[in-house]
């Protein structure tokens, strides 16, 4: 069997355990940093509160206005009724402009409630919106605490496969971890299997000499044609 193949194999693994930790401690801490679910939640309660606060300004804007109307009628209606002016053609031009005050005011009053309508229906939706907040801000609190013990149990992990991995390390034969560093970089595993005779990582077939000295030899043996590191 080629010792020192196994030998790079064993590191890949640690390396590859390594690895796969790492992302663990990765998903773990971002997952702790923030909740996308519980951000995006949180934009829409604001973006719902803003929508209601519109609808609020316009309501008050729209009263202010029927406000004024409603002076301006009862303004009119005293210098209709109430003796002061007299000039008749004077009387049927404010009686003209009265008519059309109240038109207005109704179709004001119609344009105020639909308004007043909105309101409650925005505030009923920021309401539930607001729910949805309370509620995934406490199942995040439920799962802080467990979620921050896992991730201490994965960062020791990670450091006793980071320990593992150097003392495989500091074992290889200095030309060997060179080798196995520079394949690493350029292919993904560097190291593979012998299968059928063929190269377990570009799966073309080997040659006869080339698979006897991956299996049986003493010096590691490079594919050929993809130039990973043969292992039996």
């Amino acid at each position: 069997m080629n010792r020192a193949a196994e030998q790079l194999l064993d590191l890949q693994q640690a390396d590859e355990e390594v690895e796969r930790l790492a992302r663990e401690v990765s998903a773990a801490e971002a997952q702790l940093a923030g909740d996308p679910e519980l951000d995006r939640a949180r934009e829409d309660a604001t973006r719902r509160a803003e929508a209601q606060r519109q609808a609020e300004l316009r309501v008050r804007s729209l009263d202010g206005e029927l406000d004024s109307l409603r002076a301006r009628a009862k303004t009119l209606d005293r210098q209709l009724y109430g003796g002061s002016v007299r000039n008749p053609a004077e009387l049927l031009t404010l009686q003209h402009e009265l008519e059309g005050l109240r038109a207005q005011m109704s179709s004001q009053e119609d344009e105020t409630l639909l308004a007043m309508e909105d309101v409650d229906q925005l505030a009923e939706a920021r309401a539930i919106a607001e729910q949805a907040v309370a509620a995934l801000q406490a199942r995040r609190e439920q799962q802080q605490g467990p979620l921050t013990e896992r991730l201490g149990q994965l960062r020791q992990q990670h450091e006793r496969a980071v320990q593992s991995r150097e003392a495989l390390a500091a074992q290889m034969p200095p030309k060997s971890k060179a080798l196995y560093d520079r394949v690493k970089a350029q292919r993904q595993p560097a190291v593979v299997r012998v299968e059928h005779g063929s190269c377990g990582g570009c799966h073309l077939p080997l040659g006869a000499h080339e698979a006897h000295e991956a299996r049986t030899g003493d010096s590691l043996v490079q594919c050929s044609n993809c130039d990973r590191i043969l292992a039996p």
